[in-house]
């Protein structure tokens, strides 16, 4: 559809400028930088790098600079919750064009809670490293049921390609070139182990993972180590919109060291002591999405209400105190510089 890539100043991809609010905000909330230290029409992101580098040299003293910094923003990126509730409320409100921009992500997150699907979450944290200076790139990945149905960055790193994947943990870069000399490169997370593996020659990385007690590994996805130009990205993520995402809750978070996933109705909770399911009523779902993952109760009504009115979601019951009544539409925040309507 985007085969000539769309005008930079409205991509979702555009290049961030020196002034980006949103990188800033996204810095100051999470603690990354002091307020003083980004406030202002001054403030250069690569110098903003080496500041957070420099915070956290003592964390693992053998890191370099950019890995230091690079880390320290993924792993505050991961906190954001991958939730659909944003993507159905918007694309409801524009069909043409329904893509959420870095600026919306980051002030609808501060303000309800919310995070967005792996294209505008990687979006926006492509924008927050560039706008501190790394040469990075969005990547497309494979999973079982489609392709380029995933998205994660390849950044450069003393002028070696690096993986980056908070969406699955990968909050450290991994050089590509390790894992195609190792052939398969192992990752711990708190609940789970990263399995990266490359042949020699191969212009992919597949990803699996096992869980505790798991005999083999569970197959996830293939990433694409030749970077996607705008015009791809926003195919994919165009595409991404005709499947079934936008018929049905679909969350995920970890903290405290679990995996929180509901889809649908059905919460899942993994640890490494095992998984935990529960079937959800409709009392119960609105407030596990709300109390679990940070929504803000006005995003949260606004997107059920919008699955009760397609039929996606029939009610388990009718319950006075269930949250659903009726409110005023919920509409997105706008960034700094943000035009209609690349908001989505």
């Amino acid at each position: 559809m985007y085969a000539v890539p769309i005008e930079t100043t409205t991509s979702p991809l555009k290049t961030p400028p020196t002034d980006s609010r949103a990188a800033r905000q996204f810095l100051q909330y999470f603690g990354l930088i002091e307020s003083q230290c980004v406030d202002g029409m001054s403030a250069h992101g690569p110098d903003i790098a080496g500041q957070i580098a420099r915070r956290y040299a003592d964390t693992v003293p053998d890191d370099s600079a950019q890995l230091l910094a690079l880390s320290a923003v993924a792993r505050a990126f991961s906190t954001l919750p991958y939730e659909n509730l944003t993507r159905i409320i918007r694309y409801s409100q524009d069909r043409l064009f329904p893509f959420r921009t870095p600026e919306t992500v980051v002030a609808d997150h501060i303000q309800h809670g919310t995070g967005g699907t792996c294209f505008s979450l990687t979006a926006a944290l492509l924008h927050v490293v560039r706008w501190l200076g790394f040469d990075a790139e969005p990547l497309l990945a494979d999973r079982n049921y489609g392709p380029n149905t995933h998205s994660a960055l390849l950044v450069a790193i003393d002028g070696q390609p690096h993986l980056l994947d908070p969406g699955y943990l990968i909050n450290r870069p991994v050089a590509l070139t390790e894992i195609e000399h190792r052939g398969e490169q192992q990752l711990n997370t708190d609940f789970n182990r990263i399995l990266l593996r490359r042949d020699r020659g191969d212009d992919r990385v597949q990803l699996l993972t096992k869980s505790s007690g798991q005999a083999d590994a569970s197959y996830r996805l293939t990433f694409k180590t030749t970077p996607a130009d705008t015009g791809e990205f926003l195919d994919a993520w165009q595409t991404s919109f005709s499947s079934e995402i936008l018929h049905k809750p679909l969350l995920t978070k970890v903290s405290a060291g679990q995996q929180w996933f509901l889809n649908t109705r059905r919460l899942q909770l993994r640890g490494r002591d095992g998984t935990v399911k529960q079937q959800l009523n409709d009392q119960q779902l609105f407030d596990e999405i709300v109390g679990r993952f940070g929504l803000s109760p006005r995003v949260v009504r606004q997107a059920l209400q919008i699955l009760h009115r397609q039929g996606d979601l029939p009610k388990t019951a009718t319950c006075e105190h269930s949250g659903l009544g009726v409110l005023p539409a919920f509409a997105m925040s706008k960034g700094a510089g943000d035009q209609e309507p690349n908001d989505g």
